[in-house]
């Protein structure tokens, strides 16, 4: 059969009466992933794969390519799995791990269990904080862990590699000391880090020889150096009008993104989409400004969504800390703003995803102009102010000062396709998403002068 029925209650109460008194053995596919049960007296088994989709990740996953070989014997049929590394009966030499072992394994062997803090700078005494990695071993058997951190221009790591066991079900803490190479240098624009890791689990087989590997992951994670950003002061309130003539510059460039959504390759460089931003305040309002080039712009003449076509996305988070630096993109349009643009050959027909429902005195312009998208916004100091609290509950917060850091972030979607293609589409952001695992703590934060 294709199904194992027996996982299937009322389907297998039904058939494995048909078979009487008389003894059975039941076999099945469907799961590419080899277990052997007893179900009401009767060996079940599920096969593995001959040649089919499987991550191979051997017998202790119940992943690997195989016939089983069936001999009929007068006590019964004796199972043989052949393999191109050898042949193994059904217990497949005491190599499978039972389900719950394999399930914890694949849970913890992904990225998400290796994270990486953002390193902190100070330019005022340049230096820069300790990094801080967590490690996390949800499984049941010890995991070995790698880390290398690869060498960087302006910081040296301490120590430099770390090989360490982390015992089941915990969490492996270890902070790295981080010392810039010259105190003279002033730490501009900050190279990240990466760090590569190895996460692997062993097993020793019945004759106690040399421990096996079960299944290992390698990647890399990227630590981050938050240097907060300066707001400018502006020289006069700006007309909200997508007319740039009144910023002598757009300072802050993304010709290279911190993350490509979407379809990573279809973007072919600055040349295919790009955007730079300004942001300046005065007495009144926060001022934002995003110019992004590209070489056609396409529209989703039915859909207000930038995600859909290409368009803008700015988000800010005007809470103190540390709600702010350490939000994960939650309760969008509560805790943070999120404005998106879809342009269009006019500020009047350009439109804005829920304008309706932003604060009130937020000013928006934006237009598709000679290969440009070109956005203006506004934001009243009155609005940044009133979120300047600390929290008592879930609702109620005592105001302190006036607005003093904001955490922002951009994104241009390029669609080189068709409208709601993202197979031919690349989501340029200039930091990490709030949303994702790849973002980190600070990212993105500006300071008033």
């Amino acid at each position: 059969m294709h199904h194992p029925l027996w996982n299937e209650g009322e389907t297998w109460s039904k058939f494995k009466p048909l078979f009487g008194k008389r003894p059975a053995s039941f076999y099945a596919g469907h799961y590419h992933s080899y277990k052997k049960s007893i179900v009401d007296s009767a060996n079940c088994y599920v096969l593995a794969t001959t040649g089919g989709g499987s991550g191979l990740r051997g017998p202790a996953f119940g992943e690997f390519d195989h016939f089983a070989w069936i001999t009929m014997t007068r006590k019964g049929p004796v199972m043989a799995n052949l393999m191109l590394n050898g042949i193994y009966d059904d217990s497949l030499g005491g190599a499978l791990l039972a389900a719950n072992n394999r399930k914890s394994i694949i849970n913890t062997l992904k990225p998400k269990s290796v994270q990486i803090s953002s390193i902190q700078y100070s330019s005022t005494k340049k230096s820069a904080d300790s990094l801080e990695v967590r490690v996390t071993n949800d499984a049941d058997l010890p995991m070995k862990l790698e880390l290398k951190i690869l060498e960087h221009s302006q910081l040296q790591s301490e120590p430099g590699f770390i090989a360490e066991v982390v015992n089941p079900n915990s969490v492996y803490i270890r902070k790295i000391k981080l010392n810039i190479r010259d105190q003279k240098n002033t730490l501009g624009e900050i190279e990240p880090l990466t760090i590569r890791y190895g996460l692997e689990f062993e097993q020793t087989d019945a004759s106690g020889d040399t421990p096996k590997s079960l299944a290992r992951i390698e990647g890399e994670r990227i630590a981050f150096v938050v240097k907060p950003l300066l707001i400018s002061k502006a020289k006069k309130e700006k007309t909200i009008d997508a007319n740039l003539s009144d910023w002598t510059s757009l300072p802050f460039k993304c010709d290279i993104p911190a993350i490509i959504g979407f379809n990573k390759n279809s973007w072919k460089g600055p040349q295919d989409g790009s955007f730079s931003f300004g942001v300046e305040s005065d007495s009144k309002n926060l001022y934002v400004a995003i110019e992004a080039v590209d070489d056609s712009i396409t529209q989703s003449p039915d859909s207000a969504k930038a995600w859909y076509q290409d368009g803008l996305e700015f988000r800010l988070d005007a809470r103190p800390d540390p709600e702010r630096s350490q939000g994960k993109g939650k309760n969008q349009g509560i805790d943070y703003l999120m404005i998106s643009l879809c342009p269009r050959d006019s500020v009047q027909q350009s439109i804005w995803y829920s304008a309706g429902e932003l604060p009130k005195g937020i000013k928006l312009a934006g237009i598709r102009k000679s290969g440009k998208i070109i956005a203006e916004i506004s934001i009243p100091n009155s609005y940044l102010d009133s979120v300047q609290f600390v929290r008592l509950d879930s609702s109620v917060g005592t105001n302190k000062k006036p607005w003093q850091a904001l955490r922002l972030n951009f994104s241009f979607g390029d669609f080189d396709g068709e409208a709601r293609d993202r197979k031919n589409a690349a989501q340029l952001q200039w930091r990490p998403d709030w949303r994702s695992e790849d973002s980190f703590d600070g990212s993105g934060t500006f300071v008033r002068q």
